[in-house]
Order: C-alpha cells, then structure tokens, then sequence
C-alpha cells in the first residue's frame, strides 16, 4: 500500500476560497491528484505576508503569527504550496519595507520547521482594476 502524500496549501482569500470556498483551488487539486493526496486547506481570508493588509493592520497578525501556521506543522505535509501575498499590497505603504524579508522568514521557518517538505511557491495572479479589497497589481 502506498503512503499518503500530505499537501499544505498555504495562503490567503485565493487559497481559502473567500466566499467560493467549494470552489476553492485545493478541491480542484485534490480532484486531480486521487486518492493518493490528502489536500489540507489553510489558507485564511484576509491573511498576509506582513500583517499590513486584507483584514489585518498588525504585524503581530502576519500569516507566520496566525494559529493556522502550528496546524500546518502539526499536519507535517510531504509538500507545501504557498499562495500570499495579494492583501499585502492593500497596505502596501507600510508593507512595502518588510515585505521581502517577512516572505522570507515564511519560508526559511517552513524549511526549518518542515525539512523534509517540497515547497512550491505561487504567484499572487494580476488584479484587473479597482476592487474593494484594495489590491494593488500594479506594485
């Protein structure tokens, strides 16, 4: 029997669903993947990088500070897929200087943390003009 390969999907609103949540990417993923895959989801609405930004003005409430994080760990995922950074950009006057070095610190925590784990890293897709949120494509 074959083991299960665990996959933690990291992110914001694009990867928790936000108001699609059954028609969120990683029951798309899971889908494609089989029986083979367990897909967690945890990605939380309104999170960033920084905390600037989506529903958090705090850098206390960065993603790496969110409870969600210890859950990823404690899942200990064979592979790690990482979407955020779009709220970011909502607050970006006071994201903009920490912005590089707080992906970062996601990151180098989840190799430390999850040394075995594959990260796959994603791009925050274009907003096309104005939307409520914010976001900001042109940064």
């Amino acid at each position: 029997m074959k083991d299960i390969i665990k996959v933690a999907c990291v992110g914001d609103s694009l990867t928790a669903g936000h108001l699609w949540i059954k028609q969120a990417y990683p029951l798309y993923l899971e889908k494609l993947l089989g029986e083979d895959y367990k897909i967690n989801n945890f990605g939380i609405n309104g999170a960033s990088v920084t905390g600037f930004g989506g529903v958090f003005e705090n850098y206390n409430d960065r993603y790496i500070n969110l409870e969600v994080f210890e859950n990823i760990i404690e899942f200990n995922p064979n592979i790690v897929i990482i979407l955020i950074g779009s709220n970011d950009s909502s607050i970006w006057s006071k994201a903009n200087s920490i912005f590089e070095s707080e992906y970062r610190t996601l990151i180098s925590t989840l190799i430390n943390e999850l040394p075995n784990a594959k990260l796959v890293i994603v791009s925050s897709p274009d907003t096309l003009g104005n939307n409520i949120y914010n976001i900001n494509g042109n940064i």
